[in-house]
């Protein structure tokens, strides 16, 4: 990707706020100690108060949309997989993130079986849109079915050219061979928004991966 000739021209300007909608986020995990952005007016504010107004409560570290409280953690290690390929720490251990000053906000939406539905992903959204500080999103999970909800809300994000968000373009089905997108719809990817860029996976060479979509 071209990621070294990247950051030899890279300059931080602002801290980077990402929202990974996903399985969670495993807060205790090494690489990502430093990695995850706090809600400061919850962090310094009254616990069992809303200080923030947002409608949650002591939403501090992100949300749990599946268990609706405010411990994002991830059972199923997707999301924390998906916040080390973004930010993990540079300390010469494991991976290094490819965005060294991104902060990640997890928002659980997916259960341990990594499994989920629309409305708590539109509820995710929904979410981020109170919170004008996150221009990015990211989002690797979606399925076959088109949910005019949340079509709906994805649109509202573009009227304002609010956010970039990083959809998921899938793993092809039972016989692990990715299939054309075009033919075979993958949501929320699928969805016609200038907001969405569609990522597929690709291999150390830079060649698409026979699974993805």
């Amino acid at each position: 990707i071209g990621w070294k000739g990247a950051m030899s021209r890279y300059a931080r300007l602002v801290d980077t706020h990402i929202a990974v909608i996903d399985s969670g986020f495993a807060k205790d995990h090494d690489e990502l100690r430093n990695r995850h952005l706090k809600t400061i007016s919850e962090k310094d504010g009254i616990s069992g108060y809303d200080d923030d107004g947002n409608g949650y409560i002591d939403d501090e570290e992100g949300w749990d949309f599946i268990d609706n409280d405010n411990d994002p953690y991830d059972f199923r290690g997707n999301g924390t997989q998906v916040s080390g390929i973004i930010s993990s720490n540079k300390d010469g251990v494991g991976i290094q993130g490819i965005s060294p000053d991104a902060y990640i906000k997890p928002l659980r939406v997916l259960n341990r079986d990594g499994t989920g539905s629309t409305s708590k992903l539109t509820e995710a959204l929904e979410y981020i849109y109170a919170l004008p500080s996150f221009r990015i999103l990211n989002v690797s999970l979606g399925s076959a079915s088109y949910d005019l909800l949340l079509e709906e809300t994805i649109n509202v994000f573009e009227k304002e050219n609010r956010v970039l968000i990083v959809c998921a373009a899938g793993n092809g089905g039972s016989d692990y061979i990715g299939d054309d997108n075009d033919q075979m719809p993958f949501y929320p990817s699928n969805y016609d928004s200038r907001s969405i860029i569609s990522v597929g996976a690709i291999d150390q060479s830079g060649d698409l991966c026979d699974f993805s979509n």
